[in-house]
């Protein structure tokens, strides 16, 4: 059977037909990057799902929503969909997000498999801390949809975690006017592609990213700011670089999915505008020699890619 990349599964998605009075899963892959962005897109719509017609993929997908119809659990399950409702206030939303981070960790690292076969004991914990505070400090998500699989015979894992919050381009746009008649404004994008190249590369929303901009006049002065946001850069490297896995983001208009020999941009349509930021990472299991990736990638480099 054909391994599809993470944009080739979002594109199921994409394909799949909008504006019906249902949302037709019969042929969605049940894998994080398809199906996530569809039960998503059903709750957004308030459409009712017709579910696949093929026994084990409708059995799955039950177990995903919490509806099972027997006891029998897929081999690829990790854990249930999770959807969390984020309150305003800082001390829930950083209790959620911690619950979050320790059952995604705690699943991927069940059964006595150890740390080492994917990936070491800080670098997935690392690159979910960084996907988790992202939502936390930059989205203004409500609500946050997190579902996984474990491959173990073909040796890899996807996780998805999709908010719906204000988006990454959404996000430069609220951002931008704090820099009008500025010199240079980092928040300046002619597209969604783009701004998910700026946010890739280090341009951060947060506001000591935002302090330390003052005075600055080109964007090569930009990336030699000790400010520059490292931690989606660093985290993308880590996957794509030090396990051999790929990166895939959607948000709003902007697609992009990266791999270590591949760094791929697209548009989407109008009909599939994403009102809200998908983040799914793969990686491989992997045999180290040392204790961890983090010591085997050059930090801060930044990833270049046409869009």
């Amino acid at each position: 059977m054909k391994i599809f990349s993470l944009l080739e599964y979002y594109e199921k998605y994409l394909a799949m037909p909008k504006y019906l009075n249902y949302v037709d899963l019969s042929d969605i892959p049940i894998t994080p990057a398809s199906i996530l962005p569809s039960i998503y897109y059903s709750e957004f719509s308030s459409l009712p799902l017709i579910f696949p017609r093929e026994y084990n993929a409708r059995n799955h997908l039950k177990w995903i929503l919490r509806i099972p119809e027997n006891d029998k659990i897929p081999t690829n399950y990790i854990f249930h969909l999770i959807r969390s409702n984020l309150k305003d206030d800082e001390k829930s939303k950083s209790r959620v997000l911690g619950i979050l981070d320790n059952m995604i960790s705690g699943a991927l690292y069940a059964n006595e498999i150890d740390y080492e076969q994917y990936g070491g004991v800080n670098t997935f914990r690392y690159v979910l801390g960084e996907i988790l505070s992202n939502v936390d400090q930059n989205s203004e998500a409500s609500r946050l949809y997190v579902y996984g699989q474990i491959y173990s015979k073909r040796k890899y894992v996807d996780i998805g975690i999709l908010d719906n919050g204000i988006t990454i381009p959404g996000k430069y746009e609220q951002s931008k006017p704090e820099f009008a008649g500025k010199a240079i404004n980092p928040y300046e994008f002619e597209n969604d592609c783009e701004a998910l190249y700026k946010a890739i590369n280090g341009i951060s929303t947060k506001e000591g990213f935002k302090r330390a901009m003052e005075g600055i006049s080109s964007y090569e002065d930009i990336y030699l700011n000790d400010w520059i946001g490292y931690g989606l850069n660093t985290s993308i490297r880590l996957i794509t670089e030090g396990l051999g896995g790929s990166f895939f983001i959607a948000s709003r208009e902007g697609i992009c999915h990266l791999t270590k020999k591949e760094k791929k941009f697209i548009k989407a349509d109008q009909d599939n505008i994403l009102n809200g930021t998908l983040v799914c990472i793969r990686f491989k299991r992997s045999k180290l020699k040392k204790k961890d990736f983090m010591d085997y990638i050059e930090y801060h480099s930044p990833i270049n890619g046409p869009f």
